[in-house]
């Protein structure tokens, strides 16, 4: 069996929340070793943030920690306190890269700017995850999902033409900014060694909302026209979200796909003069869109999912969640893995999207409050004697 790409990897992951921990989770998905940094008593903020079985509150329990945050090594530091920021220093000359997403200058604030850090250990990678970045007026500006969704753009792009911007659901303004964090620090990593010198990466959320808007800001940028206008479910009546007889289908047919769609949807729409060509089928498209409404909504998804595909027509049906468990697809590959907490008891967790041949991922649990900070701190040399000092004083 193969070693996974960043097996031998030690990477500190400071700060709270999705971001930085979901970077994180990706880094360890592919071998590094990440030591998550967490308050003491308290613990990462996304402990309690849930959701929880029966719905009833545990630090150890959270859904969304346990995720985030599985086969990562836990330590409680207050690293805001002398012992905690000495500790910090010398955990940075075991680690290649730091992952944090606390506001510009705090790390400077408390006396560990990036400088000073690069200094003790000069290959090392710093990955910065903010809202807006580290520089220009709205740095110091408070975010969360929902701002950033909305400063980025996606939000005026999204929902229907005559209604208010919506929301897509989860916190993907959060987890799009882990996952560039997660490339960015992969490619930081060889850079580093490979340049022989450490890096500073600034991260904005913004800036990877409005990167990922397709083609609808480069057409507005060159040609200016207003390409992210809001359409709702449905782009035209080939290209959309439509309602089936039990759950929904999603439909996107292009000009080469059409004889073969109207053999699947019926041949009057093949027959009709009105979408003789795709001239006609635009200007007729309110004509064509009712068509297709009352014909999707005979349809069983999954029967003609699978008959579109045998046409080579691109139309998929909507997956719920219980259709991604239940997945036939999804279960052959051993893409949901189960894992055994020592609080939580088995869970499945998915697995990443990206994989190596002959090293695949195995997910650990995620740690308990400060599981390893003994084994940690020893490991850098912290006596028994000094450990149980800074836990008096409140530092681990």
């Amino acid at each position: 069996m193969s070693e996974l790409p960043l097996d031998g990897i030690t990477v500190l992951e400071l700060g709270e929340g999705v971001s930085a921990a979901f970077c994180c989770k990706l880094l360890r998905d592919y071998g590094a070793d990440v030591i998550k940094v967490e308050k003491p008593g308290s613990g990462d903020k996304t402990r309690r943030m849930g959701p929880f079985p029966g719905d009833e509150p545990h630090p150890e329990k959270s859904a969304l920690f346990l995720y985030l945050n599985a086969g990562k090594r836990s330590i409680t530091l207050d690293i805001e306190s002398d012992d905690g920021k000495n500790v910090i220093r010398r955990l940075v000359l075991e680690a290649e890269a730091i992952v944090e997403n606390f506001p510009p200058g705090y790390l400077a604030a408390i006396d560990l700017p990036f400088a000073d850090l690069r200094r003790r250990k000069p290959r090392l990678l710093m990955t910065s995850i903010t809202p807006f970045g580290q520089t220009g007026p709205y740095s110091s500006y408070k975010a969360n999902n929902l701002v950033s969704f909305a400063s980025g753009g996606e939000m005026f792009m999204t929902g229907d033409p005559d209604r208010e911007p919506l929301l897509i659901a989860g916190q993907q303004a959060d987890y799009q900014a882990g996952l560039h964090a997660f490339a960015a620090s992969c490619v930081g990593i060889y850079g580093c060694n490979h340049q022989e010198v450490g890096q500073w990466i600034d991260i904005s959320a913004q800036e990877c909302q409005a990167t990922m808007l397709e083609f609808a800001l480069p057409w507005h940028m060159y040609l200016g026209l207003g390409q992210g206008a809001r359409r709702g479910n449905q782009t035209n009546a080939l290209m959309g979200v439509f309602p089936a007889a039990d759950g929904h289908i999603g439909i996107h047919v292009m000009q080469p796909q059409w004889p073969r769609f109207t053999e699947l949807a019926g041949p009057e729409l093949r027959e009709d003069e009105r979408f003789k060509d795709m001239q006609s089928r635009l200007v007729n498209n309110d004509e064509l869109l009712a068509m297709v409404f009352a014909w999707a909504a005979t349809q069983n998804r999954t029967e003609l999912y699978h008959e579109a595909q045998r046409r080579k027509i691109p139309v998929a049906f909507i997956h719920t969640l219980d259709d991604l468990l239940a997945s036939e697809h999804l279960n052959a590959r051993d893409f949901f893995q189960a894992v055994d907490h020592p609080e939580a008891g088995r869970a499945l967790h998915p697995l990443p999207g990206i994989r190596f041949e002959d090293a695949p991922v195995e997910y650990g649990p995620a740690p308990l409050l400060g599981e390893h900070t003994e084994q940690v701190l020893s490991d850098i040399g912290v006596s028994g004697q000094e450990m149980a000092a800074m836990r008096d004083r409140g530092v681990i």
